[in-house]
This record gives C-alpha cells, sequence and structure tokens, in this order.
C-alpha cells in the first residue's frame, strides 16, 4: 500500500533510503548511495518557507516580546508569543547543523550500511533483527503521523472557527497589526502556515532519522542477545550435526566448544561495532540533542505560564519531541541490559576457559551501558523524562506566583 515506506520493507537500506527520500525534501543528504541531484524546487520551497519562518517566529517574537508586550504590559501574551518560538527554534540549528555537517551524516550512514552487509542472510541472527527493525519503523511512523497531524490541527483549526482566527490569536507578527483586517488577514494566515510548514518538516524528519539510526543498534543489540542465550544449546545441536555426517574423532566438549569459540568471535565484533556506532552518534549528533534538551525546556515552562488554555496544541508536540528523544536512548539501555543479562546467562560456566575468558570481556565491555545524552548534560531515558517534567513543573508554579 505504502510501497518501500511499509512495515514489510524494515531492512536497513530500504530504511535509509526511507528517511533520504525525506530529509531530501529539505535538501539534506545522509546517504551516499542515492547519488540523484535533489531537485532545485525543493531549494525554492526551503529559502522561502525558512524566510517566512524567520520573519515570523523570530523577527516578529523579538518585537512582540520587547516592544509591543513591553508597552502593554501584557506578561501572558509574551510568554504565548515566546512559547511558539521555543518549541519550534530547534528547527534552525538542526537544518544549519545537518547541512553544514553533511559529509559527517554521510560517513556516519556509510560506518551503518557497511556493518549491516555482515549479517548472514537466512540466519535466526537476521530474522529477529528484521523483527525489531519492523518494530522500530512502525515507532518511526507513529511518531511522524502523530507530530505531523498535530501541526496540521495547528495550521487548520483557525479556519475552521466562525469569524477571523489564527493558531495563536494573542500574537501579533510585525508590520501586520491589525491582524484580522485585509490584506493583513490573508498575508499573515500565509505567513503563520509556511513557517508551521518549515519547522515542522525540519523537527520531525531528522528525528526520523535519529530514530532509525538510534533503532538499529537497539535491534542489533536484542538480536545478539538471543544468540548469547542459546549459543549453549545451538552447540549441543551443532554437535549431533557434525557426528551424524562425519567420523573424526574428537569429544563432544572439544567440538561444542569449538562452535561456542566461533560463534562467541562473531558476537563480539558485532558488539565492537555497535559500542563504536554509539560512539559516533553520540559526537556527532550530540549537539542536535543539547538543543532539543534547552530548547524544550524553555518551550515547557512558557507554554505552561502562558496558560494551558492558550498553549493546548501546540504543548502536545512539545512534550511529545521531549518523548521522543527520551524513549529511543531507554530502549537503548534496555536493549544494553538484555545484552548484559543474556551474556551472563550464556551458561558459560560450561565453556572452556578461553571461551569463558571472551565472555567475561563481553560482560566487562557490557559494564558501562549504552546510552544517549544530550551532550553529556543528562542521559535521556524515561528518568530523565520525569525530571524534566517535575522541574518544568517547579519552575512554572515558581514564575506564576512572582508574576
Amino acid at each position: 500500500m505504502f510501497g518501500k515506506f511499509g512495515l514489510e520493507y524494515c531492512d536497513l537500506p530500504t530504511m535509509m533510503w526511507n528517511v533520504e527520500v525525506l530529509l531530501r525534501t529539505l535538501t539534506i543528504r545522509s546517504n551516499r548511495r542515492f547519488d540523484k541531484p535533489i531537485p532545485w524546487i525543493y531549494y525554492v520551497i526551503n529559502i522561502s518557507t525558512g524566510l517566512c519562518y524567520f520573519y515570523t517566529y523570530m523577527l516578529s517574537t523579538a518585537w512582540f516580546v520587547l516592544v509591543r508586550c513591553r508597552e502593554t504590559g501584557d506578561f501572558i501574551s509574551a510568554m504565548v508569543a515566546l512559547s511558539l518560538t521555543m518549541c519550534s527554534i530547534t528547527c534552525i540549528p538542526k537544518i544549519f547543523y545537518m547541512k553544514y555537517y553533511q559529509n559527517t551524516v554521510m560517513d556516519l550512514v556509510d560506518n551503518y550500511l557497511h556493518c549491516n552487509e555482515l549479517i548472514v542472510s537466512g540466519t535466526r541472527f537476521e530474522k529477529n533483527f528484521f523483527a525489531n527493525m519492523r518494530t522500530v519503523k512502525k515507532q518511526a511512523t507513529i511518531a511522524w503521523v502523530i507530530l505531523t497531524l498535530n501541526g496540521v490541527v495547528f495550521v487548520t483549526l483557525p479556519f475552521l472557527r466562525p469569524g477571523r482566527h489564527f493558531s495563536q490569536d494573542l500574537f501579533a507578527l510585525y508590520g501586520l497589526d491589525p491582524m484580522v483586517e485585509s490584506p493583513n488577514y490573508e498575508k499573515a494566515s500565509i505567513l503563520l502556515t509556511l513557517a508551521v510548514y518549515f519547522s515542522l518538516t525540519v523537527m520531525v524528519h531528522i528525528t526520523l532519522f535519529i530514530i532509525v539510526i538510534i533503532g538499529f543498534l537497539e535491534s542489533q543489540m536484542l538480536a545478539l542477545s538471543v544468540e548469547l542465550s542459546n549459543i549453549w544449546e545451538d552447540s549441543k545441536k551443532f554437535y549431533n550435526y557434525y557426528v551424524l555426517h562425519h567420523n573424526e574423532s574428537i569429544t563432544k566438549y572439544e567440538l561444542r566448544n569449538l562452535f561456542i569459540k566461533n560463534r562467541l568471535r562473531d558476537i563480539v565484533k558485532f558488539q565492537i561495532m555497535i559500542v563504536s556506532l554509539r560512539n559516533k552518534v553520540e559526537k556527532e549528533l550530540r549537539f542536535i540533542f543539547v538543543n532539543d534538551f534547552i530548547f524544550m525546556i524553555f518551550a515547557l515552562v512558557s507554554e505552561l505560564v502562558g496558560g494551558l488554555e492558550n498553549t493546548m496544541i501546540q504543548m502536545p508536540f512539545t512534550f511529545g519531541m521531549v518523548f521522543i528523544d527520551c524513549f529511543i536512548g531507554q530502549r537503548l539501555i534496555d536493549a544494553s541490559k538484555a545484552f548484559e543479562r543474556a551474556a551472563y546467562g550464556s551458561k558459560w560456566e560450561n565453556f572452556n576457559l578461553s571461551n569463558q575468558k571472551t565472555v567475561l570481556f563481553m560482560l566487562q565491555c557490557s559494564q558501562k551501558t549504552m546510552t544517549l545524552t544530550a551532550g553529556g548534560i543528562a542521559i535521556l531515558d524515561f528518568i530523565y523524562l520525569m525530571s524534566v517534567l517535575k522541574s518544568t513543573y517547579s519552575a512554572y508554579t515558581t514564575l506564576k506566583s512572582s508574576a
């Protein structure tokens, strides 16, 4: 139904192609293997909508907060205007970062695709990996639908209400006041719609890219966990098959440990590559996570201070962006811990000394749980999500009481 965007196409090359198609609408390249030129119309659309965003949610917000609201003394309107900018302004540093470090991003994707090519076709590992990647693609699809639907509702709801309204009636654009009179109303409506389109597509499409690359690491770790959990039983099956087709004189203990040695070698190789990829993601994309960390907290606080009755549509979007970062971070932590439990539960006590040392090395590497951080400031997980909500509410009550 959806072509290669459907859940049945959950291999990494196809999913990276899906992301590439979306990022190209932002004139961003992430995959060298998809080397078709970006259509010029995308450059026109992004430059024009980007300028609309700059005028609407940066220039106009600065004027509205620093000039208009100081004259009127309307603190609530200032907070509402500020919240509109805070929840969307990360689109500017994100798109510039992805454009400026485009080659670095493509190098990162090349490393992912190389790691993916090492998976042996037809194995249980590949089957479990695809099952996990299908879940990742489902999560990415749900995130795209919910965030995009929120943006569509934000833009279209004013047109469904009687009279002339905007997405935020308390906010005014610089040079277009009064906004409810023609032709200012028509101009403002177009500018606001194009600005929302720009910020929404940039934030959502780059978020989908992050979901896929972190989901790949999670899927690999979970698939490796299954291999570790079954390695002792697999060695028994291998021994039974071997003695049935060969007449060589080798003990059961030696043969099973020979199988385990080869299997552990492959698992360790994947483990090292996954840890290396995670470190590269942490290094290359920390700027994006830091931006979300800073601006989304300010957005939540300003949305609460501005009143939920005024920010009830944009606040779910802001919370959704914070939740997605914490969710994928928590999933990576869970997958890392699952691998550690699988290594400890692999019945290593039955292995020979050499294989026991290999398992010990794997356990030592697993002691440092793989995480995502906001530039090293905070670990992105559900604990952090709850602390954000608590600190946001505390800041809200403090500002509300002093207002």
